[in-house]
């Protein structure tokens, strides 16, 4: 988002958990010098982009991974690995709001590659699928601990986007 902003001369403003290590924190500064930090939790990235939106005049707030542009534009991975590959056995995928895994899988339908959702341990996927319905988190359960402890940076996020084709 930030380099198609700065690509356009578009004000951004990129937000992101104060968790964010600082290797993609250069990298967003990269294209982009408006960058905000804030709680790791669902709430405080709505309310930090809220107010971001509303100091840049009233900007479009594009979700993380719950906005069908970002689903979408995450879909192009799936292609371009099935134009380099087209005889692809599957394309394993790390879950974290689900995005990704909503644009590879949309891309591959209709193909016999098969698409494996990864994810850390406690984010409930596995529950979400098999009831075919997201996985809410109890408001104390989110309070007690907003984002899993793991190793993979990118993917703490407890909640699974609402834009899952439940």
């Amino acid at each position: 988002v930030a380099r198609a902003a700065k690509a356009r001369g578009a004000p951004c403003c990129i937000v992101v958990p104060r968790t964010t290590p600082v290797a993609k924190l250069e990298n967003i500064a990269r294209y982009c010098d408006d960058i905000v930090q804030c709680e790791p939790s669902p709430q405080a990235r709505a309310q930090a982009s809220v107010e971001a939106a509303e100091r840049l005049g009233g900007a479009s707030i594009i979700h993380p991974f719950d906005d069908a542009r970002v689903i979408q534009g995450q879909g192009t991975i799936g292609l371009e690995l099935l134009q380099d590959v087209p005889a692809l056995d599957a394309i394993l995928v790390p879950v974290s709001g689900g995005g990704m895994l909503s644009g590879i899988a949309t891309a591959c339908a209709g193909t016999n590659t098969k698409v494996v959702a990864v994810e850390p341990a406690g984010k409930r996927l596995g529950d979400a699928f098999q009831r075919g319905e997201r996985c809410i988190f109890s408001d104390d359960e989110l309070k007690a601990a907003p984002t899993l402890k793991t190793v993979a940076d990118a993917m703490p996020t407890r909640l699974l986007g609402e834009s899952l084709a439940w």
